[in-house]
């Protein structure tokens, strides 16, 4: 039956409910019967009662959305309503759809045309619900206007393998199937959500879709396919752009499955990008999938996912061609991995191309099972539905039928799952690894589970102060002495398997990380042990022990374990012959902070002597860890000691090798024995002396007889016995790295240390206690003190004393200019008296609109000064710790003060009560920040000393002054704000050039800079130039004495514009690297494009980007007599440019310009770097005329102007030969029109593609006005119209050059046509844009299509034609051209070739004018 589309859609109105006898209960008479209406889809009608042998009332036609209504029945008869009713009947109200079908599967709604779509969707959007979940098929191809997407639909739409081409997106929400359907379009939406197909697809079928075009969201996600996708996605093609803040080639959120899909496009995103999807969720799976093109992100990018999060899958996916990756993460397969330390990070079987560029600000992320090969026929795709016959996998045109279902053997027992599910489990394959089970179509291994067993987690582990001691079935948890030990139950294991990329082999390395779980019964813990990759000819692990809390059903790491050892305690040499080099390793564990982090350490000392000499020497900390060797799944390892040097990348390990202790980094110094060669020296225990001389093996106690000693081999300590005493005496090293002996017997455990004489004199500060320590005498607060000796304290050498008040110190030097200072037991710092010269001087600040100044003087004095008050304060030296800083601290306006050194010209000064702070730098640099006479072109600013600004018109009140404060930015350093309540609303920087700069506080954008005055008016004056070709503009550009710019000038409309007025900033800028020259930048606001343009004071008067000129009035005077001269030899001397002059072909560079009363010079150079030339060009005003000379070396050439002609524009497409010329005029970004001449070379390595712009005019040796044409790659071409022809020019001393002779110009379009040869089809595409047009040519055999490229058009003797491109396997350019004949009778034959000409064999296409030409006039009637 024919459609029909109904005029009116409304909603279906209910019509009242009704209550009958029989609902009633009420008993009819016999004489009356019953009629009942029945609507399908809804609605009502209230049933009539009709007496019998009366007719029934029609009533009025029920209405139902997407139908129309047929009549009534009864039974399969029409009710005409003129029958008599003898008994009760029901009548049906029947419809037909407008669509076509009854929306079953059995016969669907039919989509044919474009209106039918936009009924599809209204319905829908109306609320009939019968039609968001019935099936439809697409009979034929469509080209939407749908403007907006069809709602909610959850049934099928079958595209029945035709074409649908959208405006927007097909779906908003997509809960169905879409299916066999070729679909394309340009989709821009500022909505959340995205996608060719669908903005959001949750639960949806996708499958058997090609799509191609762009999809847009700059404020949300995208997709090609699907903005956010869930569901099951399959044999997608995609070649659609896509771009947004998330975006992806088929979705930009993918949580669900994508199976056997490709894409080949570019995607971008301002966040994350994945050439398939952007972000792929959690449980999300992308499986035997290929990406080729480009993938830009701003923060993640990858060939295959953005960002994979925890959980996700990818497998047998590949990145091929010559993709590029490009993100501040970048990775091959995907740019940003997510964590969970129970779940596989899955990403198996994976290829990248060896032609793909991966580039990303921070280190690649690595993902595992990727390898860098082209050797994708090794991926073991499906065969069933791929054809890896060629170098890259396709998907095959027609593949087998796929089970549902797939059978898979898990230890011996058959279980089934869909194909493409995605499931966890400790499930592992022949390899040995995991196997997160991704269900496939020809995946028939025999899997097992594996049990891990708990041998990693033995012995004893130290976390800072915390202890873990592992047992058979669990651990004994120490976190503090405070909480007491709790008892971990073992409750299982797992491997988490990691991988490891070697730079150095380019080779990926596998291990075991296991992961075992515990708990206390209250929290959940799991044990990990992480293992880093180093080097020693081949890979090489060390492991560290992590602990991981459960919290909030979350995993968080919570503390690093290493082993608690102390078998390295010693000193130690090098064997090597050359170098000494020594290791000391304290036996005191220890814990200290290293990275924000406590952990348990000893401290180390590495010494290297060379020629006797100390060479360097490091002091350091000693990690243990634990040592795995190059076995990386091995869960047996060795104790080491980790330690680096200053330099990060300097790490060594060492361990003990069958009893020998080795160094890792210093392996060329063989291993480690024990030495004594570093106790060599005096000795004090606080009682004795010992004097070892290692040369000897000899100790001598407190001054007596010398006695041998032995160094043990089994732990490197000295063993003697002296006066009937055994000692046991090992090297070690105190907290400050200085070394120590200590006794390794218990029963008599003391410390001696190095001892010199003289090491505390000086006076030494400590809050209000000053100790001086003399050569026999220390005072306190200049009292003299008792019990003067020299001790042992902390580990270190100390001199302890008694002061008047019976108090006992122990003084401990702690480096150069700090000590410890131990008064009673309680620790304090004190300072060497001489650091204070750090912190003489004077330091100024502004503070709220007040200058603050702060003076220390050599004698500890000074003064406070805040506005006109002044304190005279005591300054005091102070030891921060934290900071690892030497402060001062002084009392003044009822407060305390610290202060510290930020930089080498700032300080910051801490209110210690208010903890407010202050930034003071140098009175130099303050003062500098002091001016009165800066502007910004109309404005003046002023600062005063007292540290307020005032910003006024110029000539004008200064008006109100704000108050500044002193503060230091990180991005912009010392700088002065304004305070708006608690944030900054503005502040000033200042920089060398002596620009002062005024910054937005909230945007941190500059609003204006100012320079001194005296620069501006320097620059006062007026400059003139000629704007351009073919628009005859003079502008006259003047700055004026009171700072404003104004501009005369006649637009290109013909207008003149009379001293219009600019608004503008001036900057200072360095001219030369020495920063010893400066200049001033006006920076001129250009009101057409509300950009800034840049113009630079110049000797000869200003330049913007080098294009346009601006001479001094007076020079220009002289510069506009001409743009040419000719010497008398015939040469030519040109003006190029603001900066350089031409002759015969060499270019001199201005280095001044000096205007007089007579004239005015131009100085020249030649740069030739062996001999620079040195030239001039002379202008002299006599009597009214204007005579003009050249220099250059030594000669002198009299110049004669050369008459410039008045050209006319040449605009037009003209063609010499082959070679198709077009000049046209266009308006660039900066709103300025110019003239473009664009052509096409055939060369050896292709066809090169010229677009040049009109550089200015030169004179020909034969004396013609040329028009030059500049590129940077193409040089330069010089062109004149003759006639209507078009000369062109290669160089100005062409005899014969080019003559191009008009053309009508081509319409590509009107070739963009299908044409048919005998065996193949070829259809040429025109897509045009705001950008302009893309032009390709397809050509079809046997169902297989080649796309080439547009090139350029060119002329094949008369024939018009065109050269189109495309890359072979290897990445080679080919070309094919195109020529075209346009027949008699309206039809266009094309011949295609691989020869610009045509050869015998090129293919012969047609397209046959679908419209006869008119048949020819009748013969005019015979004459009367």
């Amino acid at each position: 039956m024919k459609k029909l589309r109904i005029a009116l859609i409304a909603l279906v109105i209910a019509l009242a409910a009704v209550g009958v006898a029989a609902c009633t209960g009420e008993k009819k008479p016999a004489s009356e019967h019953t009629v009942t209406f029945q609507i399908a889809g809804g609605g009502s009608i209230e049933p009539q009662t009709v007496k019998d042998g009366e007719t029934a009332v029609k009533p009025a036609d029920p209405e139902r959305i997407g139908w129309t209504f047929d009549g009534w029945y009864l039974g399969d008869t029409e009710y005409k309503f003129t029958e008599k009713v003898t008994e009760d009947i029901t009548l049906t109200a029947r419809f037909t759809s407008v669509l076509g079908g009854d929306g079953t599967a059995a016969s669907p709604f039919t989509i044919d045309t474009a209106e039918e779509l936009e009924l599809m969707s209204e319905y829908i959007s109306l609320g009939a619900s019968e039609f968001v979940s019935a099936n439809y098929i697409q009979t034929a191809n469509i080209v939407s206007a749908l403007g907006e997407p069809v709602k909610n639909f959850t049934g099928i739409y079958d595209g029945g393998n035709k074409t649908l081409s959208l405006i927007a997106p097909l779906f908003g929400t997509l809960g169905g199937t879409v299916k066999n359907l070729t679909v394309s379009g340009e989709i821009t939406s500022d909505a959340e959500n995205a996608g060719l197909i669908a903005n959001v697809a949750d639960g949806a079928v996708i499958s058997d879709v090609s799509a191609s075009g762009s999809v847009a969201a700059s404020r949300g996600i995208a997709g090609g396919i699907a903005g956010v996708f869930g569901g099951r996605m399959e044999y997608v093609n995609s070649s659609v752009s896509v771009t947004g803040l998330i975006a992806g080639g088929i979705a930009g959120e993918s949580n669900g499955a994508i199976l056997n899909s490709v894409v080949t496009s570019n995607v971008s995103a301002e966040r994350s990008a994945g050439g398939v999807a952007g972000v792929l969720g959690e449980n999300a799976l992308v499986q035997n999938c290929g990406f080729s093109g480009n993938v830009r992100a701003g923060e993640s990018a990858g060939g295959v996912a953005g960002n994979k999060e925890a959980g996700s899958a990818i497998f047998r996916a590949f990145v091929f061609g010559k993709s590029k990756i490009e993100g501040e993460t970048a990775g091959g397969i995907a740019g940003a991995l997510g964590f969970d330390l129970m779940k596989y990070d899955d990403v198996f079987k994976c290829m990248v191309g060896t032609s793909v560029a991966v580039e990303g600000s921070k280190s690649e992320t690595e993902c595992d099972g990727v390898f860098n090969l082209d050797a994708f026929a090794a991926l073991g795709l499906p065969a069933a539905v791929w054809d890896v016959g060629g170098e890259t996998p396709a998907l095959k045109a027609e593949r087998d039928e796929l089970p549902s279902q797939v059978t898979l053997s898990v230890n011996g027992e058959e279980s089934s799952a869909p194909y493409g599910s995605h499931v966890q489990g400790e499930l592992f394959d022949d390899d040995g690894l995991h196997f997160s089970v991704l269900f496939e179509l020809d995946f028939n291994a025999e899997l097992s589970t594996i049990e891990v067993s708990n041998e990693a987690l033995q012995g004893v582990f130290a976390g800072g102060n915390s202890e873990l001691e592992f047992t058979a079935n669990g651990a004994l948890y120490t976190e503090s002495r405070a909480t007491g030990t709790k008892t971990l139950t073992y409750t299982g294991s797992r491997v988490n398997y990691e991988k490891y990329y070697d730079s150095w082999w380019g080779e990926y390395v596998d291990y075991a990380a296991h992961v075992h779980a515990y708990t206390d019964g209250t929290t959940e813990y799991a044990f990990m042990i992480e293992k880093e990759l180093i080097k020693e000819g081949e890979p090489d692990f060390i492991g560290y022990l992590y602990m991981f809390e459960k919290k909030d059903g979350k995993w968080a790491l919570a503390k690093e374990w290493t082993p608690k050892t102390d078998i390295f305690a010693g000193s130690y040499v090098s064997t090597s012959q050359t170098t000494n080099l020594y290791l000391v390793v304290d036996g005191a564990y220890t814990v200290d902070t290293v990275e924000n982090t406590e952990v348990g350490c000893y401290y180390t000392k590495f010494t290297v002597y060379v020629d006797g000499e100390i060479s360097r020497t490091v002091n350091g900390r000693g990690i243990t860890a634990m040592f795995y060797g190059s076995s990386a799944n091995t869960n047996a390892y060795i104790p080491a000691l980790v330690y680096a040097e200053d330099n990060e990348n300097s790490l060594d390990v060492v361990r003990y090798v069958d009893g020998e202790l080795v160094s890792y980094a210093y392996s060329n110094f063989g291993s480690y024995v024990y030495s004594d060669f570093l106790a060599a020296g005096t000795w004090f225990d606080g009682e004795k002396t010992y004097v070892i001389n290692t040369q000897d093996k000899t100790v001598a106690l407190d001054g007596g007889a010398a006695v041998q000693y032995t160094l043990s081999e089994e732990d490197g300590s000295i063993s003697f016995s002296a006066s009937g005493v055994d000692y046991n005496l090992m090297l070690g090293l105190n907290a400050f790295g200085d070394y120590k002996l200590y006794s390794t017997d218990s029963a008599k455990q003391f410390v001696a240390v190095s001892y010199a004489d003289g090491a505390l004199a000086g006076t030494w500060l400590s809050g209000d206690t000053s100790i001086t320590v003399g050569e026999s005498s220390v005072t306190v607060n200049g009292e003299a003190a008792t019990g003067v000796r020299n001790a042992v304290y902390n580990d270190a050498l100390a001199l302890r004393f008694v002061d008047s008040n019976n108090a006992e110190y122990f003084l401990v030097q702690y480096n150069d200019s700090v000590a410890l200072l131990y008064k009673s037991g309680v620790r304090a710092f004190a300072v060497k008296e001489e650091t204070l010269e750090l912190y003489e001087g004077v330091f100024a600040s502004f503070v709220n609109g007040r200058r603050a100044e702060i003076t220390i003087n050599a004698d500890f004095t000074g003064s406070y000064k805040l506005g006109e008050e002044v304190w005279q304060i005591t300054p005091r030296l102070i030891f921060n710790e934290g900071l690892g800083l030497v402060t001062v601290s002084f009392e003044a306006n009822g407060t305390t003060y610290v202060i510290a050194f930020y930089n080498e010209t700032t300080v910051v000064a801490v209110d210690v009560y208010s903890a407010e702070q202050w930034v003071f730098t140098t009175s130099e640099i303050i003062s500098e920040f002091v001016v009165s006479t800066h502007t910004n072109g109309t404005q003046m600013l002023e600062i005063t000393s007292s540290g307020t600004y005032a910003i006024y018109d110029r000539g004008e009140s200064k008006g109100t002054f704000t108050a500044l404060t002193a503060s230091y930015l990180e991005r912009y350093g010392f700088s002065l704000v304004v305070y708006d309540g608690e944030n900054i609303d503005r502040f000033f920087t200042l920089d060398d050039a002596g620009n002062m700069f005024l910054y937005d506080g909230e945007s941190g954008d500059v609003i204006c800079s100012f320079v001194s005055d005296s620069a501006v008016q320097a620059a006062v004056g007026t400059y003139v130039s000629n704007n351009g070709f073919g628009e005859g503009l003079l502008v006259r550009t003047t700055l004026h004495a009171d700072g404003r710019i104004t501009e005369t000038y006649t637009d290109k409309n013909g207008v003149k514009h009379e001293n219009e007025e600019r608004n503008w900033n001036p900057q200072i800028v360095f001219t030369d690297t020495a920063k010893t020259k400066t200049q001033l930048v006006l920076l001129i606001q250009d009101e057409a494009t509300n950009m800034f343009v840049y113009y630079y004071k110049q000797p000869l008067g200003l330049s913007v980007f080098g294009e346009i000129i601006y001479f001094n009035e007076d020079i220009f005077e002289y510069m506009a007599l001409s743009n040419a001269y000719k010497t008398p030899d015939g040469g030519v001397v040109q003006i190029a440019g603001a900066s350089a002059i031409d002759y015969n072909g060499v270019r001199y560079s201005v280095t001044n310009i000096e205007s007089t009363e007579s004239g005015a010079t131009i100085s020249l150079e030649y740069p030739d770097w062996l001999s620079p030339v040195q030239g001039a060009l002379v202008f002299a005003k006599a009597d009214g005329n204007i005579t003009v000379t050249f220099t250059t070396g030594s000669d002198t050439l009299a110049l004669t102007p050369v008459e410039i002609e008045e050209l006319e524009e040449p605009v037009g497409t003209f063609r010499n030969g082959e070679t198709i010329y077009t000049v046209d005029k266009f308006t660039n970004n900066n709103g300025e029109t110019k003239l473009r001449l664009s052509f096409s070379e055939f060369t050896a390595n292709g066809v090169k593609k010229y677009t040049l712009l009109h550089s200015g005019f030169r004179i020909a040796d034969n004396g013609e006005t040329l028009i030059a044409m500049s590129d940077v790659i193409a040089g330069t071409r010089y062109i004149r119209k003759d006639g209507d022809n078009l000369i062109v020019y290669s160089t100005l001393s062409e005899v014969a050059p080019k003559t191009a002779t008009p053309v009508a110009a081509v319409n590509i379009s009107k070739y963009a046509k299908t044409y048919e040869s005998d065996t193949k089809t070829a259809v040429i595409d025109v897509k045009s844009y705001d950008w302009g047009d893309t032009i390709t040519l397809k050509i079809t055999e046997n169902e297989n299509t080649a796309t080439y490229n547009y090139s350029c058009s060119y002329y094949s003797g008369e024939t018009y034609a065109m050269a189109f491109n495309t890359y072979d396997d290897d990445y080679n350019e080919v070309y094919i051209y195109v020529r075209v004949t346009e027949n008699s009778d309206g039809s266009i034959t094309i011949s295609i070739g691989e020869q610009k000409d045509e050869q015998e064999g090129d293919e012969r296409y047609t397209w046959e004018n679908s419209i006869p030409l008119p048949p020819p006039p009748p013969p005019p009637p015979p004459l009367p």
